[in-house]
């Protein structure tokens, strides 16, 4: 493979978050990317994570 189409990461994650850190998920304390593309930072969850720990 060539060195070229090697890209970043388009997602990022966090493997092993705070404790608490999705319940004060909001704009003022957004969870940022510790993994993968760590320029990526979410204010809410996505419906599916909401749905899956509800």
């Amino acid at each position: 493979m060539e060195e070229h189409y090697v890209t970043a990461p388009r997602w990022g994650w966090i493997p092993d978050p705070p404790p608490g850190l999705w319940q004060r998920l909001n704009v003022g304390f957004p969870a940022v990317a510790t993994a993968g593309n760590t320029g990526r930072s979410a204010i809410q969850r996505c419906e599916e994570c909401r749905t899956a720990v509800s």
